[in-house]
């Protein structure tokens, strides 16, 4: 198998034939809009048949993929008020706003090479990550099994493992040498098929150059002017959204205190696992917001990327 050829993207009769129901009753304008946008999203493959896989379409789904995890996410934290999940939601659309414009709006004869482009960063990243995962140093300290034994031997411990970590599990299985051989050979073997893939002829230009310069960010990728996130933001108008952005960085690192806990009033702090009034509702606008518009930069390439059905399933 050599590059992209003879692999297929295949997309599911499920997701293709997908019957929504009945609006939602009862909801807030901010469900409704999210709800609304997420429907939009799923639709969007509805005329697509599964067809024989290129670099442009595996980005094309991967932004795809990415944006219906997001709206999803969101859809049961604007359901449940969680506004630390919303904060990391926000940032996830933005990102995925971010780097699906450059590709949009740099013309139509550009777009696929652009996507093009984004499959090699993509590839190139789970190379590295990969690489570090497989060396034999990383493997040594992933797999001690002399620790994971010393651990097993006391009664105490080995009691808490199996609380924790159901029989099979990953960290009584590190006791056991094979494994460290088990996941090397499968560490080899999906190098091997991201190689592969990165020897695609029409992902040959942007190997070269990732290979070459190691660019730190997509945008850099893509010789963008603005070639971070911030810089990108300050570009189109929106630094002030960075702040947000950082939140979202923030929550997901943990080193947050506003995101975990609120005033109790009295000079003290309660828990925030669920807002108590509506202070939740402008992020959930503004991820409706960043996903409508990454919606119609999908729409917008479709016919693009993909052979289109004429008359596409309906939902049963």
């Amino acid at each position: 198998m050599s590059g992209f050829s003879d692999r297929k993207m295949i997309i599911p009769d499920g997701l293709r034939c997908l019957d929504f129901g009945e609006p939602l009753e009862d909801a807030t304008d901010e469900e409704r809009r999210v709800e609304d946008v997420r429907r939009k999203i799923l639709t969007l493959v509805r005329p697509i048949p599964s067809q024989p896989a290129t670099p442009e379409r595996m980005a094309w789904m991967i932004f795809w993929a990415r944006a219906v995890v997001i709206s999803r996410a969101t859809a049961t934290a604007v359901n449940n008020h969680t506004p630390a999940m919303l904060t990391v939601m926000e940032r996830m659309s933005l990102e995925a706003m971010l780097q699906l414009a450059p590709i949009c709006f740099a013309g139509s004869k550009e777009v696929v090479n652009r996507l093009r482009a984004y499959s090699a960063w993509c590839l190139w990243s789970e190379k590295k990550l990969n690489n570090e995962l497989g060396d034999p140093r990383n493997l040594e300290k992933a797999f001690d099994t002399q620790k994971a034994r010393e651990i097993l031997s006391d009664p105490m411990f080995r009691s808490f493992v199996e609380i924790f970590h159901w029989e099979g599990a990953d960290f009584k299985r590190a006791a056991q040498e094979e494994d460290r051989e088990e996941v090397a050979a499968g560490v080899n073997r999906k190098l091997q098929d991201i190689e592969d893939l990165l020897g695609d002829p029409w992902l040959a230009p942007w190997k070269a150059k990732l290979k070459a310069s190691n660019p730190k960010s997509f945008y850099e990728l893509l010789n963008e002017e603005e070639r971070t996130v911030c810089a990108r933001m300050s570009g189109i108008g929106m630094r002030f959204g960075y702040y947000t952005y950082k939140r979202g960085s923030m929550a997901i690192h943990g080193s947050s205190i506003d995101e975990f806990l609120m005033p109790s009033g009295d000079g003290g702090w309660l828990p925030k696992v669920a807002d108590v009034d509506e202070s939740w509702q402008p992020t959930a606008n503004m991820i409706a917001s960043n996903l409508e518009t990454i919606y119609l930069l999908l729409l917008a390439t479709t016919s693009l990327v993909w052979q289109i059905e004429e008359q596409p399933p309906s939902p049963a």
